[in-house]
């Protein structure tokens, strides 16, 4: 199974990327984009693990986000990858409590 850490994004948030995205579909023909319902903010990316390892890495998660308190994080802009001028990927980034998300990217080293 493919793991990796991620963040579900409020309904607020995930309205405006879904403006964006019809944005980016007038300017760019044949774009194909990510459904709305499965973008989500990636926190670390694990890979192929076996299947049987989804209990133990969700108990460290759960150990990780102990003691962090709920934060706020906005879209604050576009990107992609490899680079903007010839991107394969765009990927949005954040503002806000970046801390917070800082404290759990290090957290989940734990691994």
């Amino acid at each position: 199974m493919r793991f990796f850490i991620a963040l579900e994004i409020p309904t607020d948030s995930r309205q405006q990327l879904e403006t964006v995205q019809q944005e980016l579909e007038q300017i760019i023909p044949g774009i194909r984009l990510t459904n709305n319902g499965k973008l989500h903010l990636t926190i670390a990316f694990i890979g192929e693990q076996p299947d049987k390892l989804q209990g133990d890495l969700t108990q460290v998660l759960q150990k990780a986000a102990q003691g962090i308190s709920p934060f706020s994080i906005t879209p604050a802009y576009i990107d992609g990858f490899p680079s903007l001028h010839h991107t394969h990927t765009f990927w949005v980034g954040v503002k806000g409590d970046t801390d917070k998300l800082m404290v759990l990217s290090t957290n989940d080293g734990q691994f």
